[in-house]
């Protein structure tokens, strides 16, 4: 390779490498954004733990904050987050049928949300996974799924939704609700 080459290679990486690291300070650095023109008003740094019933009428837009919570059509009538995590469907003590779907917003490592469905004895009925669709990592994307399960043998159960740590697999952001099977 010549040495003309071999500058502009080193030129072309150094660029990318600057760019790279410009994205990502803008992207992770909130207090950077206002230097760009990007508002900060609609971030909020500290973690959630709101589990305060909404009305049907509260949405989440996009717009306004792009690394929020989002779903395209109204919440349901509760939305149980953590920082990382929130569930918009089923609600806390309400009656899923076989299957039912669960709905929410997570920005977890690769997407991927992890979901379990416990009986009264914690004995585990389902265990799946879905996949949020983000625009970017670092941002919230929807997950949607249907989860199926054989026939408990108690009343009431657990919904667990949390994700895995890519360190040592332990559950992280984990958020459990009461469900109630109907027949």
């Amino acid at each position: 390779m010549s040495r003309t080459a071999n500058i502009w290679t080193g030129a072309i990486i150094g660029f990318l490498a600057g760019l790279l690291t410009t994205t990502l300070l803008l992207l992770f650095v909130p207090r950077l954004r206002p230097i760009i023109g990007l508002d900060n008003s609609a971030l909020d740094t500290t973690p959630s733990t709101n589990t305060t019933p909404a009305t049907t009428n509260d949405s989440i837009s996009v717009d306004t904050a792009p690394d929020q919570p989002t779903e395209s059509n109204t919440r349901a009538n509760y939305l149980l987050e953590n920082e990382n995590i929130a569930l918009f469907e089923p609600a806390p003590e309400t009656s899923v049928s076989n299957p039912f779907t669960v709905k929410g917003a997570a920005r977890v490592f690769e997407n991927v949300v992890s979901i379990r469905l416990r009986d009264g004895d914690e004995s585990v009925l389902a265990e799946t996974f879905a996949t949020a669709q983000s625009a970017d990592i670092g941002l919230f994307g929807n997950f949607e799924v249907n989860l199926s399960y054989p026939q408990p043998r108690f009343s009431m159960g657990t919904l667990e939704v949390y994700q895995e740590s890519a360190r040592d697999g332990s559950e992280q952001d984990k958020i459990s609700i009461p469900v109630e099977f109907t027949n």
